[in-house]
């Protein structure tokens, strides 16, 4: 069920130059060259670096140093209606299958007999 419900969300890939604009998002995650991620919180770029606070404290990144940056999850509506509709889709043919196929392995049991 987790699976499902993470399905329905995506991170947003950012350039350095999203940081710095006016609807820039509130948390950026950074994962950096040696497979280390960072959420930083009021991030923004200056010069050729990436600063921010991470647990509350200051601190700053070289921006050669990111391998990606990503904006906060957000809810996706399209993966989401794809997903119910998937989930509809599933649920239909199995009711089907069990109305018949069931009703039909019944009928030849009772028969059998």
């Amino acid at each position: 069920m987790l699976a499902l419900f993470a399905a329905c969300y995506e991170a947003r890939k950012l350039t350095p130059a999203d940081v710095n604009t006016p609807s820039h998002p509130t948390s950026v995650w950074v994962t950096t060259s040696r497979q280390l991620t960072f959420k930083f919180d009021s991030a923004w770029v200056e010069a050729d670096l990436l600063l921010g606070s991470v647990n509350g404290k200051p601190e700053s990144i070289p921006l050669t140093e990111i391998t990606s940056l990503h904006a906060r999850p957000q809810v996706s509506i399209a993966r989401t209606a794809a997903l119910v509709v998937a989930g509809m889709g599933v649920a239909g043919i199995v009711l089907y299958a069990s109305e018949h196929a069931w009703g039909d392995a019944v009928d030849t049991m009772t028969t059998a007999r």
